[in-house]
């Protein structure tokens, strides 16, 4: 039996404690408190009901998983960017594969007719672009897809060079050399 009058309380995440405090403060699931000993720390465990320490093997374990997991957040990162879509003098243009298909398919056309015009659903609604603005949205569509990969070489780069500790630390850089890159 134990006394949980002035215990402090575990901030668990997937059965793993990622914060220790006096007092516990309202969260949202999967979040959740639990009473722990004075010496818990964040990466302690929950193993049959109690939380415990990780064993070396278990923490170097974890260790190469956290890597890995912001290893492969890298990519979704990129992806989330590119297909986030991006506006263009007013004009917001979606980015996903096939839009940029169709846009690339109207720059052909556009290139070889000065006269071509067509009536571009934007995510504004309908709007009726010239072959000059047609080559323009799709170089700028083209610009916003090369620097999303210019960003993911570079943060995979530094990732492996000086890992990245929480996906939240990568996507805060990526979102900073992304602005830096368009500036």
């Amino acid at each position: 039996w134990r006394c949980t009058v002035n215990m402090k309380k575990a901030l668990i995440n997937n059965e793993i404690v990622i914060q220790v405090e006096a007092k516990a403060f309202p969260v949202a699931p999967p979040l959740t408190w639990m009473d722990c000993p004075d010496d818990c720390k964040p990466d302690w465990k929950i193993h049959e009901g109690d939380l415990v320490e990780y064993t070396p093997d278990e923490l170097v374990a974890l260790e190469a998983e956290k890597a890995e997991l912001v290893t492969r957040s890298i990519t979704l990162c990129r992806d989330e960017k590119l297909f986030g879509g991006i506006s263009v003098n007013g004009i917001d243009i979606q980015t996903d594969d096939l839009s940029q298909q169709r846009l690339m398919a109207a720059r052909i056309i556009a290139k070889e007719d000065p006269d071509y015009i067509v009536n571009w659903k934007s995510e504004n609604g309908f709007v009726t672009l010239t072959s000059t603005m047609i080559v323009f949205l799709a170089d700028a569509v083209r610009a916003h897809v090369q620097r999303c990969f210019d960003v993911e070489k570079i943060i995979t780069e530094r990732h492996a060079t000086t890992p990245y500790l929480t996906v939240h630390g990568m996507k805060h850089a990526f979102e900073t050399y992304f602005q830096n890159l368009s500036e």
